[in-house]
């Protein structure tokens, strides 16, 4: 005896990533109720984003008794593509409010770190006088004691001003922002790591999506049962709906 085909089996439960689920946990670990605005609506993206695929899964896991395999695969289909839209519509909304906090962010580090002087010509001659190793412990020692003349003077001008490399200025442009501006700082790496989940959850949301709609297998099975469906129902109008029925039975063999 031939086994029917299970098509449901291509359709189990939606193995949800990280990103789209326990919204709880990542409201606690942003401290989502007195996080920045701009996490608080990050965090609302993520949250919407996991009851939403977390809904599209109940639907697909449950079908209509009266519905065929093929009927409830087509709504799953058309139910996923709502959902990957509005999920992704929400957040990439929030992933641009996150960059634009991390600039504003960026824009107040620079305003402490970079305070123009009038002396800030003499402070890197100076500098440049200077031995290699004696020049990097004058600029390290002057972050350190928090001393904004030298730190502009070094950060605001070019590595051929100031006779440093360009990434030894970016190590001392980072030594700098931890030590002379930490709030700041702390509060732009939650804002990153808010960007990251974000980003996420948008790819998480599109790779979801193509396994929400059940596996190849299944979808061409379905096509194909649709096809031999429509060819057999043409083939009973055309013997119900004929008029040359005089021949009697031999006549409708004949046909």
């Amino acid at each position: 005896m031939t086994k029917k085909p299970e098509y449901n089996v291509g359709l189990p439960p939606l193995n949800l990533p990280s990103p789209l689920t326990a919204a709880d946990g990542w409201h606690k670990s942003f401290n989502g109720d007195t996080a920045d605005s701009a996490i608080r609506e990050a965090l609302a993206a993520q949250r919407h984003a996991a009851t939403a695929w977390e809904a599209l899964d109940g639907v697909r896991r449950h079908k209509d008794p009266k519905s065929t395999a093929a009927a409830h695969l087509g709504r799953v289909e058309a139910l996923t593509t709502k959902t990957l839209n509005t999920v992704v519509s929400r957040a990439r909304s929030a992933f641009d409010r996150l960059k634009l906090r991390e600039g504003e962010l960026n824009r107040k580090i620079s305003e402490q770190l970079l305070t123009p002087t009038q002396d800030a010509g003499e402070i890197r001659a100076v500098l440049r006088a200077m031995n290699p190793a004696d020049r990097s412990a004058a600029v390290s020692r002057a972050i350190q004691e928090g001393d904004s003349a030298v730190v502009s003077a070094v950060l605001g001008g070019q590595p051929l001003t100031v006779s440093f490399e360009a990434r030894e200025l970016a190590a001392f442009r980072k030594m700098a922002e931890n030590k002379m501006t930490p709030d700041l700082v702390a509060q732009r790496a939650e804002i990153q790591r808010a960007k990251k989940l974000t980003a996420d959850v948008l790819d998480s949301s599109v790779e979801i999506s193509i396994e929400a709609q059940g596996s190849p297998a299944a979808r061409k099975q379905f096509q194909e049962d649709s096809h031999r469906a429509s060819e057999a129902e043409q083939k009973l109008a055309g013997i119900v709906n004929r008029t040359d029925m005089t021949g009697g039975w031999d006549s409708l063999q004949q046909g």
